[in-house]
């Protein structure tokens, strides 16, 4: 069977319940099955973002991504937190790869 499977920012944040979601992952692509990941991760974004003093801004919810959030989003998202759930799943023993487009 082929999953795709999203993780939202929380599970990213939490280390123990990283742990839980590539440990599960694993088991998934274990048992023979095709898995992909799309992950989250506004948390890290908007720390980031902080960091480098700029404050996030939202309406109706959606954040607003001019092209220096939309740079550090890149950064964030395809860099950082990609290559942590990466090794995540890769600490289980399976081998994974990340991707960002």
């Amino acid at each position: 069977m082929r999953f795709v499977v999203k993780l939202g920012g929380a599970a990213l944040e939490d280390p123990a319940l990283l742990h839980l979601c590539a440990k599960a992952i694993t088991e998934l692509a274990r048992d023979g099955n095709q898995v992909a990941v799309v992950h989250g991760g506004g948390v890290a974004l908007t720390r980031i973002l902080k960091q480098l003093g700029k404050q996030s801004e939202f309406v109706a919810g959606l954040r607003v991504t001019d092209a220096e959030t939309r740079d550090t989003a890149l950064m964030v998202l395809g860099g950082r937190v990609n290559k942590e759930l990466v090794a995540a799943i890769g600490g289980q023993g399976q081998a994974a790869v990340g991707l960002s487009g």
